[in-house]
């Protein structure tokens, strides 16, 4: 699978943007992009309302076919404090896009710590497909 990589515009948004688009709730946002921006029904929160912790900062977006994951690959070196990487795996759920290798170099790098599991497709561990469980928020130091 090709891997295409589209430069940042330069572009941000600023101050009084930003704080604007802060006060909007994700579901909201994610309606203004259609169909591409909904998330499987089957990934659910592991916090309860009220106890979920925000996340905010600019997208940076990697979308694969798993289980080529180069788009993330490209996106590691991208990344950058401040920036939210989001993943998109066309709905595949057999395959995880980030994990302790891929984890570890964004530790090396010092662009990311791991925070916490904020969503988690729940499945039975199986030692021959090693099914991920769940995804880990990276927050940027």
């Amino acid at each position: 699978m090709a891997v295409i990589v589209h430069p940042s515009s330069g572009a941000t948004a600023v101050g009084a943007e930003i704080e604007a688009w802060r006060l909007i709730p994700v579901a909201v946002a994610v309606d203004l992009v259609r169909d591409d921006g909904q998330i499987d029904p089957a990934i659910r929160p592991l916090n309860p309302p009220g106890r979920q912790p925000r996340l905010f900062g600019r997208a940076v977006t990697a979308h694969c076919e798993p289980p080529d994951f180069g788009a993330v690959v490209h996106a590691l070196d991208i990344v950058g404090a401040g920036d939210v990487l989001m993943i998109s795996a066309a709905g595949n759920a057999d395959v995880a896009m980030v994990g302790e290798i891929l984890g570890g170099y964004l530790r090396h790098r010092r662009a990311v710590r791991i925070r916490a599991k904020l969503f988690c497709h729940e499945r039975r561990y199986d030692p021959a497909r090693r099914a991920p469980g769940c995804n880990s928020l990276l927050e940027h130091r």
